[in-house]
């Protein structure tokens, strides 16, 4: 099996429904994304320091993207209405001792010796 696909599987395996593996290229359509989106110029600083992995990590070869399914999680009927379930499952910025957090410290674990880490 294939490095690539070791960790798709073990992301899987953590809980991620989703799970990209891309060069570390400059995404050179990022500028175009966030100008066609209305109301995201707040963004815009955050859009141009991700669309270059190697400017946030020199020496990059390649950028690993995982995804959440916070849909699927259980919480209780009467919270859904007033609090939105990204807040309530804690996968919006992750902390110590949230599943999400201890998932991506697992992947973090599982990756090889020499990849950094660095989330947007």
């Amino acid at each position: 099996m294939s490095l690539t696909d070791e960790i798709k599987e073990y992301a899987r395996h953590l809980g991620f429904c989703k799970i990209g593996i891309t060069t570390a290229q400059k995404f050179e359509r990022a500028h175009e994304e966030a100008d066609l989106r209305e109301g995201y110029d707040c963004w815009k600083e955050k859009f141009e320091k991700g669309a270059d992995p190697r400017k946030l990590l020199p020496g990059a070869r390649s950028v690993l993207v995982l995804a959440y399914d916070y849909a699927q999680c259980a919480f209780p009927e009467k919270l859904l209405p007033m609090i939105g379930r990204a807040y309530l499952s804690g996968c919006y910025l992750p902390q110590p001792g949230t599943p999400v957090y201890e998932r991506l410290q697992s992947m973090h674990q599982r990756l090889p010796n020499e990849s950094p880490v660095c989330a947007l």
